[in-house]
């Protein structure tokens, strides 16, 4: 789940003044990758994709049952997860008008929105991809288990959409994943659904991580001049700085990044947008003036080293997403 800015009502304050700092500000970074709903995911892949910091993941069992203790939270399990709840959320959060659950309530359900807003452009083709991603992994499944029933493929898509969602990982590493998962011997017999990757995709990511013999992208060394793009960063948006501990999860992004725009070709000349370091790094200098210049993200708090770092981030930029609007 990526972190959301949220407006947080003062009364929030009342609730952490039986923590300790570390809890405290762990418990209020919650009610930005929450759902719309105030639930989150002690998963620990889940978190280090929303840029919460290592060493909040690394306690976060510690303080997540810290919150259980003094009221904050509410836990539940579903599916053998955890779940937990803000339990002053409406108080701190106050109404959403157009809200979007990912995760299940008590009873397994993820609760349906009467007034839900028509789905956006961005939103269908990002649907369509939840459903191609499902349509690979069923074809991949039923060649190792072929007395198998044709699922529902809206259902797994569906299921893919909560996993992207919940994670903040593109659709091409989820497919790497799977990838793994369904070449190893053991894997490859137990994630026979949608589902079933959604359940133990923290699990495959640091199994897929420890496999040497791994010749997949996810842990493909694409050779991306990870240290010169942030210097390049640091150089144009000097007020955003760089957490100094960048974690697995921004390589992985980075390194899809690169590779992604090495071998897309451009419109207007019909080659790759690059072909080495040389040139990679001064197109990644080109497109971090460009951001600089002629978008509006240098007025987004949430504009970091770790958005532009993701590839669906970086098509919206290039597309011209964000371009400054010329007054006629």
């Amino acid at each position: 789940m990526k972190m959301k800015v949220r407006k947080l009502s003062s009364a929030m304050w009342s609730d952490v003044k039986s923590l300790d700092d570390s809890t405290a500000l762990f418990y209020i970074m919650l009610h930005s990758i929450a759902d719309d709903r105030g639930v989150v995911i002690n998963n620990k892949v889940s978190l280090m994709a929303s840029d919460i910091g290592h060493s909040n993941i690394r306690n976060a069992d510690e303080m997540f049952e810290c919150m259980v203790s003094n009221g904050l939270l509410q836990k539940y399990m579903v599916d053998e997860i955890e779940y937990y709840k803000v339990v002053n959320w409406d108080r701190n959060q106050g109404k959403i008008a157009n809200p979007k659950y990912i995760y299940p309530d008590e009873s397994g359900a993820i609760p349906v929105v009467s007034n839900q807003k028509a789905m956006s452009t961005e939103e269908k083709l990002l649907a369509q991809q939840d459903l191609v991603v499902a349509e690979f992994v069923w074809e991949r499944v039923s060649t190792v288990k072929s007395r198998i029933n044709k699922p529902n493929l809206n259902a797994w898509a569906k299921e893919i959409r909560i996993l992207r969602e919940s994670t903040g990982f593109s659709h091409g590493f989820i497919k790497n994943v799977f990838i793994w998962a369904n070449s190893d011997d053991f894997w490859r017999m137990n994630i026979l659904s949608t589902a079933k990757l959604k359940k133990h995709f923290e699990t495959l990511v640091v199994k897929s991580e420890l496999d040497p013999s791994s010749e997949y992208d996810l842990v493909t060394d694409y050779a991306a001049p990870i240290e010169q793009i942030i210097e390049l960063f640091k150089k144009k948006f000097p007020s955003r700085g760089v957490p100094a501990v960048m974690g697995g999860m921004f390589e992985r992004e980075i390194k899809q990044s690169w590779q992604f725009w090495m071998n897309k070709k451009a419109r207007r000349t019909g080659e790759p947008f690059y072909s080495d370091s040389e040139t990679g790094l001064d197109w990644w200098g080109r497109l971090f003036n460009y951001i600089s210049q002629k978008t509006t993200l240098t007025q987004e708090e949430w504009f970091n080293i770790l958005w532009v770092a993701r590839k669906e981030n970086l098509e919206k930029v290039v597309s011209g997403n964000y371009e400054i609007k010329k007054r006629a």
